[in-house]
C-alpha cells in the first residue's frame, strides 16, 4: 500500500511582522550611501598621501645626494676661479714682459761711449743700472736719450758719487717701462 503523506496545518495565527515605514528605509539606505562614498574618499585620499610621502622620501634623497656633490663641486669651482685669475695675470705678465734682450739692445743704443754700465737688473716694468761715467754731463746726456727713447715711461738717477782715486762718477739709475695700451 501506497504511503499517505503528511499533512500539518498550523491553525495558531502567526505574530505579524512589522515593516519598517519607507521614509527610514530610504533614510538608512541613503545614510548607507554616504558611509560608502566617504569610505571612498577616505582610501583614495590615504592612497594619494601614501604615494606623495614616498615621492616626497624620494626627492628628499635626491636632495641629500645633490646638496652632497655640491660640496665636492665647490672647491673645484673655487679652483676654476683661481685658475683663471692666474691665467689672466700670466696673460698680463707675458704681455708686458721685458725681454733681456730688448732691454739690453734698448740700453746699448741709449748709452753714450763714454759710459760704462757694469750691472743691469731688469724687474718687471723697469732697470735699474749700475756704471761709470767720466762726467756727470755725460750722465745727462743719457738721462735725455732714455727720455727721448721710445718704450721708456720714466727715468730717475737713485745715486752718483764722484770716486776719490779715479775720475769717474759712480751712479745707479732706474728706469721705468712704458705701460703697454691694453
Amino acid at each position: 500500500m501506497a504511503k499517505a503523506a503528511e499533512l500539518n496545518i498550523n491553525l495558531i495565527p502567526s505574530p505579524q511582522r512589522k515593516r519598517m515605514p519607507k521614509h527610514v528605509a530610504g533614510g538608512l539606505i541613503l545614510l548607507l550611501l554616504l558611509v560608502l562614498s566617504l569610505a571612498d574618499f577616505y582610501i583614495s585620499r590615504h592612497s594619494n598621501l601614501v604615494s606623495q610621502q614616498a615621492e616626497n622620501q624620494s626627492l628628499q634623497a635626491w636632495l641629500e645626494i645633490s646638496q652632497s656633490e655640491e660640496k665636492i663641486y665647490e672647491p673645484v669651482e673655487k679652483l676654476d676661479q683661481s685658475v683663471n685669475s692666474k691665467r689672466n695675470e700670466i696673460a698680463a705678465i707675458t704681455k708686458n714682459r721685458l725681454s733681456y734682450a730688448e732691454a739690453m739692445s734698448e740700453i746699448d743704443r741709449i748709452t753714450p761711449e763714454a759710459i760704462t754700465i757694469i750691472g743691469v737688473e731688469i724687474i718687471p716694468q723697469r732697470v735699474i743700472l749700475n756704471g761709470y761715467s767720466p762726467s756727470y754731463s755725460e750722465i745727462s746726456r743719457m738721462l735725455a736719450n732714455i727720455k727721448s727713447s721710445h718704450g721708456w715711461a720714466d727715468v730717475a738717477l737713485l745715486s752718483s758719487e764722484m770716486s776719490d782715486t779715479a775720475d769717474e762718477v759712480k751712479f745707479t739709475l732706474e728706469i721705468e717701462r712704458e705701460a703697454q695700451s691694453q
